[in-house]
């Protein structure tokens, strides 16, 4: 039983935390794999960021949208829009990052 202070979750939350800080180094190795440079002059790197922020928006957000949304039983309507408006934002950072990491 996960009763607090019992052994089991005390190994569950050890895990947990151990392995957090191996999180950024994961997203920072995943994010690396889609900037490489496809083209023969090496300058495709937009298409590989905005392909990263929409899989990491397909990844993150559009499952707790679409939870959140069968949960709580909002308009279809309203469910698109939140879904459109994060998918912009997503893939937007990811090329604004790419552009930041392009001037460093």
């Amino acid at each position: 039983m996960l009763a607090p202070g019992s052994p089991l979750l005390g190994r569950l939350h050890a895990k947990v935390y151990s392995g957090a800080p191996l999180a950024p180094s994961a997203i920072a190795q995943t994010a690396s794999g889609f900037l490489q440079p496809t083209s023969r002059n090496g300058r495709d790197r937009f298409g590989g960021a905005a392909v990263f922020g929409i899989s990491l928006w397909a990844v993150a957000v559009a499952p707790v949208i679409i939870e959140v949304a069968l949960f709580v039983n909002w308009h279809r309507g309203f469910v698109a829009g939140l879904l459109l408006d994060w998918l912009i934002v997503c893939v937007v950072a990811s090329i604004a990052a790419c552009l930041a990491g392009r001037v460093v």
